[in-house]
């Protein structure tokens, strides 16, 4: 099992833009080496509801993958918001994660009353 260490300042970039797109969820990117994580992409959700989903902006993820390849990093993690919420995951998560990335962090922000609660989780077959 993977884990993922952040940084102070990278952690304020992902609340941050938390903070940017609430009421809507915020979705990104981590890459980094082994487990130490060096770029955080915000990518655009758009969902048609995105205050209680996200959806990443398929070239805009595309973009991002494309930029850890070209610094020689992997991808690591995807972070995603619970706007009104805690830091576990939902159902929806829970499915995307086990059927597309298995082997990647999900880290959540969970900003119920504006106050940022993170956790990271592995989600393998449900």
């Amino acid at each position: 099992m993977r884990s993922l260490r952040l940084s102070q300042k990278q952690l304020q970039q992902i609340i941050d833009a938390v903070a940017d797109a609430y009421p809507d969820e915020a979705c990104g990117l981590i890459g980094g080496i082994e487990t130490k994580a060096i770029e955080i992409i915000p990518v655009e959700n758009i969902s048609e509801t995105p205050h209680i989903e996200f959806v990443m902006h398929p070239q805009q993820q595309m973009i991002a993958l494309r930029q850890f390849e070209a610094r020689n990093i992997e991808w690591l993690a995807v972070y995603h918001s619970h706007p009104d919420g805690q830091p576990r995951p939902s159902l929806q998560d829970i499915r995307d994660a086990t059927l597309n990335m298995p082997q990647i962090v999900q880290l959540i922000v969970g900003y119920a009353k504006h106050r940022p609660k993170l956790q990271a989780w592995h989600i393998h077959n449900g």
